[in-house]
């Protein structure tokens, strides 16, 4: 589990730096195409690329955050990450009238 965690932040690391690279690609793209030196298809492609680019970042984050649940469920965290501890508060009450 702990691995797939580390997959997924690798990943996620490696798409950040590639939607990085087409947003610069995409602004070098724009001033060329304002200076004259290329066509308005050239530009709609790197922004097509730059958006591609930014959906798989989002996907690798969503990735992320799943690895991350699953790993916390499986080490049995999960009920204490997003609720809090049970043996406390609102969650130990209802644990203890239910007793």
């Amino acid at each position: 589990m702990t691995g797939e965690v580390n997959s997924a932040f690798d990943q996620l690391a490696y798409l950040s730096k590639s939607c990085e690279t087409n947003d610069r690609l995409l602004k070098m793209v724009l001033a060329r195409f304002n200076a004259g030196r290329t066509n308005s298809d050239e530009v709609l492609n790197r922004e097509e690329d730059a958006i591609e680019a930014k959906e798989d970042r989002l996907d690798g984050f969503v990735q992320l955050q799943k690895s991350m649940v699953e790993l916390r469920a499986a080490e049995g965290r999960l009920l204490v990450q997003y609720v809090g501890d049970p043996g406390t508060g609102l969650v130990g009450d209802q644990v203890a009238h239910a007793e």
